[in-house]
């Protein structure tokens, strides 16, 4: 009785080696593709880093630009917003928004380009009215 309980025996555990052959293929090929996700991430970061964009016309960069351009003037903004795009080069940027301070409402056109490695924000045109 002893040799059909060892012949038994071994079926099972012969049968439980491809099994577990099978899950360690999975988890390298799930590491692969992860490491490879990962790869691309860093690999696009590397080129924003080394060529940068210029920021877009509703970014926070270029928003902080425009207020303090307006209050080295002297005029507070009491709302920037309604953003559009004119152009989009790697360039320049034109681009136009609505402005409102405490007497006028207006609309802005202002060009978002590179001055050396430094956004730089001008406006270029100021159309306002009396509230």
């Amino acid at each position: 009785m002893s040799n059909s309980e060892g012949a038994g025996a071994a079926p099972p555990a012969a049968s439980a080696a491809p099994a577990k052959a099978a899950q360690r293929k999975i988890p390298r090929w799930l590491s692969a593709i992860i490491g490879l996700v990962f790869l691309v991430i860093g690999l696009s970061r590397l080129y924003n880093v080394l060529y940068p964009s210029l920021p877009g016309c509703d970014a926070d960069p270029t928003t902080g630009l425009i207020r303090k351009i307006f209050k080295d003037k002297n005029v507070d903004l009491t709302s920037l917003g309604n953003f559009k795009t004119i152009t989009d080069t790697s360039a320049q940027k034109t681009c136009q928004a609505d402005v409102a301070t405490a007497k006028e409402t207006g609309v802005i056109s202002y060009q978002i380009s590179w001055q050396g490695s430094n956004v730089q924000v001008l406006i270029t045109h100021v159309d306002t009215r009396a509230r």
